[in-house]
C-alpha cells in the first residue's frame, strides 16, 4: 500500500487539533508505558511540558524526586554504571543510589516544591542506609500535598507510621499495600474522603495494633467503596465494614470460623457489587451475609475460595445465593472448595463433594451469567444430558468451568460425559470462549452439525482417550477457531515449580508407559493434530 504525504492543509488542520491542551493531556495521561512520556519529552519540543507534567503527576518511583535533594547530599555508586541509559530510574538505580551526608530541613526544599505535583506514587523500598537518613529527618511539612493515590510495595522493615503521617495528606482518596509481614500503616486515622482501602497482606492476618488502627480509618471514612483485607479472628473488621453504605467491592482474606460477628448486622453492605473472598471459614461468612441482608440486588461478582472442610456447605450456599441474589444481575461466580489451608490437617480424609446438575440447578435462574467457575475435590457428576441441561441455562456464558483438580484417573474413574455433549454446548452457547471440564474422550461421535466459532480454550483437565485423530477431529470440527488445548492431570516436570494437590503421586517422568504417560501423549498428539497450543506464551499478550 503506498503512503500519500500529508498536504499543507492536513497538517495545519492536525496542528490546530492538537494544539488543544486537554488533547494532549487526555493523549499523555492514556499512555500505559512512562517510557513513551519520556521519549515524547526528550524529542518533541511541542509536546513537553504537557508530558513533563503528566510525568510528575505519577513518577515510577521515589527516585526522581530524591535527586532533588541537594547535589551535593546524594550520589550512585559504581553498579549504576549496569543501568540502561533510556531507564534512569529503574529498580538498580534505586538500588544504587545513596546519600552522603545527613539531611537537613533546608535540603527537603526543592524536593517539596516538585513533590507538590504528585498525584499518585508507588514507594518501592532502597537500601537500609537511605530509608533510615530519610526516617532520620523527615520533611518539615506533608510531602504530598495534592497526592490521591498511594501503593506501598513491600517495604521491610515496614515504614514508620510518623514518617508516613510527614508524607500522605488527610484527603488522601486510595492507600494501598502490599505487605509479607506487619501491614503497613500510618498513626494518624482520618481518612474522610478515603475511597480505597487495599491492604494486601500475603503472610498473616492483622496483628490488634492494626486492626484497631484499620477500623478508625474505616469508620472515617463513609464514602469508601473498595476494601481489601486480612480479617483472621478478628470479626470487628466485619462489623465494621458492615455499616458503609457505600462499599462495592469487598475483597476479604484468611476468613475464619472465628472472622463471622454473631450476629452479623442487619442489611449488611447494601451497596455490594462484587465480592471475593478467601479462607476456611468464607462459606460460613458468605451464609451470614446472604441471611443478614434479605436481597443483594447489586451484586455482579462473586469469587470464594475455600477448602474441604466447607465443601459440603456448598450446595446450600448455590440455593442461598439464587435465592438472595437478582437473577439479572449476577455476572460471575467463582466457588472453589479444592484447595486446603495451611491451618488444615493434610492427613484428613477429603469429603465426598461430589456435584450433581440437581445441585446446580438453582443457578439456572441467573441467565446473564457470563462467567461461572466451580471446582471441588471431587468435581461434578454430570452425563450427556446434564451437560445439554446446564448449557440451556446460560445462553450468554463465556467462561464455563466445572471441575476438579487434575489428578491421574484410573480406568475406573472416568467422567460420565462423552464427546457427544460438546455439540449441545456449543449450540446451546454461541458466546463461550474458554471451557474447563472432563469428558470421556474414548466415545467419540460419528459426526456433528454444529459449528462454533467463539470457543478459544478448551481444557479437558484430566480426561481419558483412545484416539487422538478421532477427537482432533470432532474438536477442530465444532469449534475452527480453537486457540488453545490444556491437558492437565497434576503433572508438573522436575524442573517446573509445583502448584499441583499433594496428594498426587508424582510419576517417574523417565516412564513413558504408564497410562498417565500415554493419557498426556495422546492429548499432545490432539494438539499437534489441530495445530494449536496448551497455554499462551508473552508473544500471545503483546499482540
Amino acid at each position: 500500500m503506498r503512503v500519500r504525504p500529508l498536504t499543507s492543509r492536513a497538517k495545519l488542520a492536525a496542528a490546530r487539533v492538537f494544539a488543544v491542551p486537554e488533547l494532549r493531556f487526555s493523549i499523555c495521561r492514556s499512555t500505559e508505558d512512562a517510557r513513551d512520556l519520556y521519549s515524547l519529552a526528550l524529542v518533541s519540543r511541542d509536546w513537553e511540558a504537557v508530558a513533563s507534567q503528566v510525568l510528575w503527576e505519577g513518577p515510577i518511583s521515589l527516585l526522581p524526586l530524591l535527586v532533588r535533594f541537594p547535589r551535593d547530599a546524594w550520589e550512585f555508586d559504581d553498579s549504576i554504571k549496569h543501568t540502561k541509559r533510556h531507564s534512569p530510574y529503574n529498580w538498580h538505580a534505586m538500588q544504587a543510589f545513596r546519600f552522603t551526608r545527613p539531611l537537613t530541613a533546608a535540603d527537603w526544599e526543592p524536593v517539596l516544591a516538585r513533590a507538590r505535583t504528585v498525584k499518585e506514587v508507588t514507594l518501592a523500598p532502597f537500601k537500609g542506609p537511605v530509608m533510615k537518613a530519610l526516617y532520620a529527618c523527615p520533611p518539615p511539612r506533608t510531602l504530598f500535598p495534592n497526592l490521591r493515590h498511594v501503593k506501598i510495595a513491600d517495604i521491610d522493615p515496614p515504614l514508620p507510621p510518623t514518617f508516613l503521617d510527614a508524607i500522605l495528606p488527610s484527603d488522601l482518596a486510595e492507600y494501598e499495600t502490599f505487605d509479607f509481614g506487619e501491614v503497613t500503616l500510618p498513626s494518624s486515622t482520618r481518612w474522610p474522603y478515603l475511597r480505597a482501602l487495599l491492604l494486601q497482606n500475603f503472610m498473616d492476618s492483622m496483628a490488634p495494633p492494626a486492626v484497631a488502627r484499620t477500623i478508625a480509618i474505616v469508620e472515617s471514612a463513609p464514602d469508601l467503596e473498595r476494601v481489601q483485607l486480612s480479617v483472621g479472628p478478628h470479626p470487628n473488621l466485619v462489623v465494621a465494614l458492615a455499616s458503609l453504605s457505600n462499599l462495592r467491592c469487598v475483597h476479604l482474606d484468611k476468613l475464619t470460623s472465628e472472622s463471622v460477628p454473631s450476629p452479623m448486622p442487619a442489611g449488611a453492605l447494601p451497596s455490594l457489587t462484587s465480592l471475593w473472598i478467601g479462607g476456611p471459614g468464607c462459606i460460613a461468612f458468605m451464609l451470614s451475609v446472604l441471611d443478614a441482608s434479605t436481597l443483594l440486588r447489586s451484586v455482579e461478582d462473586i469469587a470464594l475460595w475455600s477448602s474441604p472442610t466447607e465443601a459440603l456447605e456448598l450446595p446450600p450456599l448455590i440455593r442461598a445465593i439464587a435465592t438472595h441474589c437478582n437473577p439479572t444481575v449476577l455476572r460471575c461466580l467463582r466457588l472453589s472448595v479444592s484447595g486446603r489451608s495451611s491451618l488444615e490437617d493434610e492427613e484428613e480424609p477429603l469429603p465426598d463433594d461430589t456435584l450433581h446438575c440437581s445441585d446446580l440447578a438453582p443457578l439456572s435462574v441467573f441467565t446473564n451469567l457470563r462467567n461461572v467457575e466451580i471446582e471441588t475435590s471431587q468435581g461434578p457428576v454430570l452425563s450427556d444430558s446434564d451437560w445439554t441441561t446446564i448449557a440451556g441455562w446460560w445462553p450468554r456464558i463465556q467462561s464455563l468451568e466445572l471441575y476438579r483438580p487434575g489428578r491421574y484417573r484410573h480406568d475406573d474413574d472416568v467422567p460420565p460425559c462423552t464427546l457427544r455433549a460438546l455439540s449441545d454446548i456449543a449450540r446451546l452457547c454461541p458466546e463461550l470462549d474458554r471451557l474447563v471440564a472432563a469428558f470421556d474422550a474414548r466415545t467419540v461421535p460419528d459426526d456433528v452439525d454444529v459449528q462454533q466459532t467463539k470457543l478459544s480454550w478448551f481444557d479437558v483437565v484430566d480426561s481419558p482417550i483412545a484416539s487422538p485423530p478421532a477427537v482432533a477431529r470432532i474438536i477442530g470440527a465444532l469449534f475452527p477457531e480453537l486457540q488453545y488445548l490444556t491437558y492437565d492431570d497434576g503433572y508438573v516436570p522436575p524442573d517446573m515449580d509445583s502448584d499441583s494437590e499433594e496428594d498426587v503421586p508424582m510419576p517417574d517422568p523417565e516412564a513413558d508407559d504408564t497410562p498417565e504417560a500415554r493419557r498426556r501423549a495422546a492429548w499432545a498428539i490432539v494438539r499437534e493434530m489441530l495445530e494449536v497450543k496448551s497455554e499462551p506464551h508473552t508473544s500471545d499478550y503483546e499482540a
